[in-house]
């Protein structure tokens, strides 16, 4: 509840949105709740932080004002376009850290998946992946198995940096992936419409 309540006052367009959110921080919060405060402070920055240069906010504890003004003093990171796109698409199901949700969303974090063949994960990235995975070298068994959706409306250089993004951050040392090896893959397989499925890829 208390997430949900962070992101909507993101939408709230007034200072007011600072007041909400922030009483997030009135219980323990974890790395989600954390990431999505992160988030909607910056995102309302430019409201909010006159009004509290002004002492105008309305904020119930010395605690609120303290994170306020920390995240102020601290430079936001400049997000690659990569980072960009795996933030919007990409960590709603495989989460914070690339650590996935038991039995729901396979980890990207230490998987083989991400470090292994580009054409693979491009065509993964157009079409969607259905059915049984295997990750690491152990079956993901998924309790409510959900197919992860294609992301084929992304143009050739939004798939080529976002692809890029996961192999540098989860898969160290892994080559990017290049506009060009993605149109190849988009044009080979450009009548395909079903998600693949791993026994697929693997053959």
């Amino acid at each position: 509840v208390r997430l949900e309540a962070v992101v909507a006052a993101s939408y709230l367009g007034k200072p007011i949105a600072a007041e909400v959110f922030t009483k997030a921080l009135d219980l323990p919060t974890d790395k989600f709740l954390d990431y999505a405060l992160r988030q909607s402070a910056r995102a309302t920055q430019p409201l909010w932080s006159p009004a509290l240069a002004a002492n105008q906010l309305k904020l119930s504890s010395p605690a609120h004002s303290e994170y306020l003004r920390n995240l102020i003093t601290t430079p936001a990171k400049i997000a690659s376009p990569g980072q960009h796109i795996s933030e919007m698409a990409c960590l709603p199901c495989h989460q914070p850290e690339g650590k996935g949700l038991a039995g729901v969303y396979p980890p990207l974090v230490g998987s083989d998946w991400v470090r292994g063949d580009k054409a693979r994960l491009i065509k993964i990235v157009l079409h969607g992946l259905d059915g049984p995975i295997t990750v690491a070298g152990q079956p993901f068994v998924m309790q409510n198995p959900v197919p992860m959706p294609a992301f084929g409306g992304l143009d050739d250089q939004q798939i080529a940096d976002v692809l890029s993004y996961i192999r540098a951050e989860y898969g160290k040392g892994t080559a990017p992936v290049t506009k060009a090896e993605v149109l190849s893959i988009r044009t080979a397989t450009q009548t395909r419409q079903a998600p693949w499925t791993a026994a697929e890829l693997l053959r």
